[in-house]
């Protein structure tokens, strides 16, 4: 699992204000502080890199966030192309960063049930705009 290596680095200010396009405005462009805001900006996209990083993590949060609660084997089929090895190693880092929850049944055999959390939640938004991004990408290519 990837953690914050510097906790006296953690981003204390409130949300980056945005463009129309999306990009953050410095809205106080002096010296140091534009850089310090740089240097937590920066921080903090390494942050959420660290978290969501590789092939698996986001297709595995938005399959749980679009289908809700699944058993190991329904998400290895829903997320498709992944081996369970490395779906199960996902999950664990996902489970470890607290944005999903693994629950076991006391059914036999055991099953195991895997939900995203209320805090992997929050990244629903960012999920929903990768899918939009996504599909209009696809769509630009396909024409040429």
């Amino acid at each position: 699992m990837t953690r914050i290596e510097k906790p006296t680095e953690l981003i204390t200010d409130g949300p980056v204000s945005q463009s129309k396009a999306g990009f953050a405005l410095d809205e106080n462009v002096d010296g140091d502080l534009a850089c310090t805001d740089h240097h937590h900006r920066i921080l903090a996209i390494q942050d959420a890199m660290a978290v969501l990083s590789g092939k698996w993590k986001i297709l595995v949060l938005g399959s749980l966030s679009f289908k809700g609660t699944q058993r190991f084997t329904e998400l290895l089929k829903s997320v498709g192309g992944i081996r369970a090895k490395m779906l199960s190693k996902e999950l664990q880092e996902l489970e470890a960063n607290q944005l999903v929850t693994r629950t076991v049944k006391q059914t036999k055999p055991l099953t195991v049930e895997y939900a995203i959390t209320p805090y992997g939640r929050t990244l629903e938004q960012l999920i929903i705009e990768i899918v939009n991004w996504g599909t209009a990408h696809r769509e630009r290519i396909m024409k040429g």
